[in-house]
């Protein structure tokens, strides 16, 4: 079956000013244990950026970034007794990188996408295990819709919140036909990532190996959408609803998408390989 090799972009488009994106990346395979990461959650700065390639085979030259930046002042003492000292905003010289235990995701400046892996133990039998690298298997891109038919680039990533249980990064987008466009990045222990796109993000772009499409019902019959079933399409519209199954090729993950009720739209666009 041709199915496990059609690769479909998730373009959902939105009218809610702000959406609520849950993506649950589920491993069938043992988390790996790494030293660097037996903290819950670690936010590094690569320190130089990737260019044509995300390499991270290892994080030989990262540094995490630490929970309290009143570790990085010169006197740390001095300026915790300054009255008039409000602290200070982090600034990455190379790409931002949030792991925990089940995912990590790779804040790709130079493409202006960010990319989503799932931690798992080993490749699936017989697999080349192309797509997995040092920090798991990689899962999806992320892209607003306004950045996919130009060059784009991330402006900026700020850090709104680095704590043990959670990290959130505000992340900016940017292309020299449009104005800067934002999301929100909420990372806790699990493997939920939630989404939230500012105001003026038009949607979002996911791009991923997807065997099957699912549409769930509770009440009635779940929708299988399988590639091998429309052979001659190039975009199937998807019911609008709250939550999408994607199942992966190996049969040991799958990626689990939820989204407020409102007047969103879900398009399936099929294609022979990863764009």
């Amino acid at each position: 079956m041709k199915s496990c090799q059609i690769v479909r972009k998730i373009e959902s488009f939105l009218q809610k000013s702000v959406l609520l994106g849950l993506l649950a990346i589920a491993a069938g395979l043992p988390a790996l244990q790494r030293i660097q990461a037996a903290a819950n959650l670690v936010v590094w700065d690569t320190v130089a950026h990737f260019a044509d390639t995300v390499d991270v085979a290892n994080k030989v030259g990262w540094k995490p970034v630490p929970t309290d930046l009143l570790t990085l002042e010169a006197d740390p003492p001095k300026a915790a007794s300054d009255p008039g000292y409000y602290g200070r905003e982090y600034s990455f010289t190379g790409d931002a990188v949030v792991e925990n235990r089940s995912v990590a995701a790779v804040f790709w400046s130079a493409k202006g996408r960010v990319v989503i892996y799932s931690k798992a133990n080993a490749s699936p039998p017989g697999s080349a295990s192309p797509a997995y690298t040092g920090l798991g298997r990689k899962i999806l891109e992320f892209t607003p819709l306004q950045t996919k038919t130009q060059p784009a680039t991330i402006s900026r990533c700020g850090i709104l919140r680095n704590a043990d249980d959670e990290v959130a990064l505000e992340v900016f987008f940017a292309t020299k036909e449009s104005t800067d466009v934002s999301a929100v990045f909420v990372f806790g222990k699990t493997e939920i990532v939630e989404i939230k796109p500012a105001v003026n993000m038009k949607g979002v772009s996911l791009l991923g190996p997807i065997e099957y499409g699912v549409v769930p019902s509770f009440i009635g019959d779940d929708l299988i959408f399988d590639p091998a079933e429309y052979a001659s399409a190039n975009t199937l519209c998807i019911p609008s609803e709250n939550l999408f199954l994607g199942l992966l090729p190996g049969e040991d993950n799958m990626v689990v998408m939820t989204c407020p009720k409102g007047r969103q739209q879900m398009k399936l666009s099929l294609s022979s390989e990863l764009q």
